[in-house]
């Protein structure tokens, strides 16, 4: 599933940071656009975002899988970086989702039939 996230700072329960045994502090991906990530995708560890080229404040395309099951800490899942995304690519993926809205909205309202009442 390939979705633009962009990558936080993850404080974890009551601020509280647990660094990975690298000693490298976790990530928050945060979804913006694509395929909504399951909640457990979305925190990485310092050591995994380092390896991907992840950085805290920059936006990007990943791709990301369900892996294996793990019997202790449950399904995994891996990442790819497709792209890093800038300013001016995420100010027209967002204009280009505005115009997809808004025409979807139109094509409803189109959609029903005269003297009727849209319930």
């Amino acid at each position: 599933m390939k979705s633009v996230v962009r990558v936080n700072n993850f404080t974890g329960k009551d601020g509280v940071i647990s660094q990975d045994k690298n000693g490298k502090n976790p990530v928050y991906l945060t979804y913006i656009s694509g395929s909504q990530l399951p909640e457990k995708a979305r925190v990485l560890s310092g050591t995994i975002v380092e390896n991907l080229g992840l950085e805290v404040g920059k936006s990007y395309i990943v791709n990301t899988e369900a892996g294996e099951v793990h019997p202790d800490y449950g399904q995994q899942y891996s990442h790819t970086v497709v792209a890093e995304m800038q300013a001016s690519d995420l100010i027209s993926l967002f204009s280009n989702e505005l115009k997809t809205s808004v025409r979807s909205t139109a094509n409803v309202e189109k959609a029903v039939p005269q003297g009727a009442e849209a319930k």
